[in-house]
């Protein structure tokens, strides 16, 4: 490749896993963020293959323009500027590049293996993380990083946060500049906003007067904070929920849930149509029951549902809403990363599902691959994690049978899916 920052002319052929389309500049591959498939720009390309657009010569088809006045210095998205048919059909090839070099078939994959994929709508994110700083002048802003680095894009608007999400955020830089700096999570519950405010060396009497102030807030149903040294203080007028199929189960703090309403919908849809009404399941991950507590209520015959997982306030609201609603629901708390579940342990259930965080589930999928478990569903948000113990089970005796992809992240280069494996008889 020629000296750093020459320009060059590129069509850009692809898009890459961090979301950069990719073209060829001396044989090499050229990453320019903000491109299309089809694009032929001009732009300047360091030594290492970073690129930037200087001009777009011609725009490909695939090109439209994005909704939000962000795009382009907030990190949050990376891909508002292409076609929802382009988008869509990269969710299925990230996957598919992702676990090609793992011996997979990348024909097969697209060809019937990967389906078409289920993709959030704008404005629907349900959870978000942002960062609230300081500006000078006794006012603060609030938003996410921008690309590649640690200065936070000052957010007039968002196209995927839901609109009371980010109205709570806004109202949290007008009102707690003396929170800032801090990380904001927000999250939509029934009630209202769940905020958990953290990053603070030690909650001071200043914190907890504005913890108390923005309680009183619109939609705000419960205000957190928690200090680096460990300490937490909750407030609420009464503990907020959120809803699996009509169940109401009690969310603590800053609890992980799926990023979309229609995200979890999608997910809860592929599991249940892949398993048995009168299987015996084993949740491992189950974090707040998403799929353990609605598959345990639609249980027949000798079918029950046992839950496993690591958060002891996690599993606690499990049982909690098992003993109300009767369901067909066994409890474990249990670190499935240190301790994952043996071959004799697995040994009574027909389907183990598992839906771990990025780092995936290494160990467990060991001792799956060991097993003689009928079924294993696996769920990921990190393609790459999920290829390496896919590997895993197959080498075992499964055969990689479905891949649903499902974009919850819109426009941004995360992917989330729900795969199936089925042990080969003997």
């Amino acid at each position: 490749m020629e000296r750093a920052g020459h320009l060059h002319d590129i069509t850009i052929e692809r898009i890459g896993a961090r979301g950069d389309g990719i073209g060829t500049v001396d044989g090499k591959p050229a990453y320019v963020p903000f491109t299309a498939p089809g694009d032929q720009i001009r732009a300047k390309v360091a030594a290492a293959g970073q690129g930037t657009v200087v001009e777009i010569l011609s725009a490909s088809p695939g090109r439209i323009s994005p909704l939000c006045s962000h795009f382009g210095r907030c990190g949050g998205c990376a891909l508002q500027h292409i076609s929802e048919p382009i988008y869509a059909e990269w969710l299925r090839t990230r996957i598919a590049d992702a676990l090609s070099p793992k011996g997979f078939a990348r024909d097969d994959l697209l060809g019937s293996i990967i389906s078409d994929p289920i993709i959030s709508p704008p404005a629907s994110r349900r959870r978000a993380t942002m960062h609230l700083v300081a500006a000078g002048g006794g006012r603060a802003h609030i938003g996410f990083h921008r690309r590649a680095s640690h200065v936070v894009e000052p957010l007039s608007e968002c196209a995927v946060l839901l609109p009371e999400i980010f109205a709570v955020a806004k109202h949290i830089a007008r009102e707690a500049v003396a929170l800032a700096p801090a990380q904001i999570m927000l999250t939509r519950v029934e009630e209202g906003i769940d905020v958990v405010a953290s990053g603070f060396r030690d909650i001071t009497p200043d914190i907890q007067f504005v913890l108390a102030e923005l309680l009183q807030a619109p939609m705000v149903v419960r205000m957190t904070a928690r200090a680096k040294n460990g300490d937490e203080l909750s407030l609420s007028e009464s503990p907020p929920h959120v809803r699996f199929r009509g169940m109401a189960v009690p969310f603590p703090a800053g609890a992980f849930l799926q990023a979309t309403k229609a995200g979890e919908i999608a997910m809860q849809d592929a599991v249940s149509k892949a398993v048995s009404p009168d299987a015996v399941i084993a949740d491992l991950f189950s974090g707040l029951g998403t799929f353990s507590l609605p598959l345990a209520r639609t249980r027949k015959g000798r079918g029950h549902v046992t839950a496993v997982e690591g958060a002891r306030d996690l599993i606690d609201a499990q049982l909690q809403i098992s003993r109300i609603q009767r369901l067909r629901l066994k409890t474990e708390h249990r670190d499935l990363f240190r301790k994952p579940l043996s071959p004799p342990e697995l040994e009574p259930f027909d389907t183990v599902i598992f839906d771990p965080p990025r780092a995936g589930a290494d160990a467990q999928s060991r001792a799956l691959a060991t097993s003689r478990v009928p079924q294993v569903i696996a769920l990921s948000c990190n393609p790459n994690t999920f290829a390496r113990d896919a590997r895993t089970l197959v080498n075992g005796g499964y055969k990689l049978t479905a891949i649903t992809p499902v974009g919850q992240f819109l426009w941004s280069h995360h992917v989330e899916l729900v795969a199936e494996f089925e042990k080969a008889q003997p």
